[in-house]
């Protein structure tokens, strides 16, 4: 048999909800959505939160911060809360730790894969719409294929002739994936 005294209580217990977060494939320069993660003093006793110490390789490319105030009643809730903003392409992984003067501590792992945006390149640096009466259209067309160079989505695309006596068609509006293609046909 255990005895206790009746003043006894659970002693402080940091719980967090969970410690990973992936935010999947992110374009270099955008934001992620925001992550939260809940801590809890499953304990007995109010919580003096320490601090909140963040590291990893990318830790610079991440926003992690906390609403967890200098104590934490027993049964009190508080959040950690992360993004990215990636700079540069690849993996990304930071962490971080909410330690309490009593109760130990709390982390969670985040990681990011990082995406160069999506790059219209266009194939073929010119085309020939064939000759043509003055005030004729030519049966004649040019053909030149958009490329998705990036390693994200483009977009949608918006096609444009800088001459009114030329007409496009194709690819307007189109939103490319990584590597896809679209035609653009351009008649005089």
């Amino acid at each position: 048999a255990i005895l206790r005294s009746p003043n006894w209580q659970h002693p402080l217990v940091l719980t967090i909800d969970k410690t990973t977060q992936s935010f999947g494939d992110i374009t270099i320069g955008k934001t992620s959505t925001t992550a939260s993660f809940l801590v809890v003093n499953a304990g007995g006793l109010p919580s003096s939160v320490a601090s909140l110490t963040t590291g990893g390789a990318n830790v610079a490319e991440f926003a992690i911060d906390t609403d967890c105030g200098p104590s934490l009643v027993p049964g009190g809730r508080c959040h950690v809360t992360a993004s990215i903003t990636p700079t540069t392409a690849g993996m990304k992984t930071a962490t971080f730790t909410l330690a309490a003067a009593q109760g130990g501590s709390v982390g969670g792992t985040l990681t990011a894969n990082a995406l160069t945006p999506g790059a219209v390149k266009i194939q073929q640096a010119s085309g020939d719409c064939g000759s043509s009466i003055v005030g004729a259209q030519s049966a004649m067309t040019a053909s030149f294929t958009v490329q998705n160079s990036g390693a994200s989505p483009t977009s949608a695309l918006t096609v444009g002739m800088s001459d009114p006596q030329f007409q496009a068609t194709g690819c307007s509006g189109m939103t490319l994936a990584a590597g896809a293609t679209c035609t653009v046909t351009v008649k005089f």
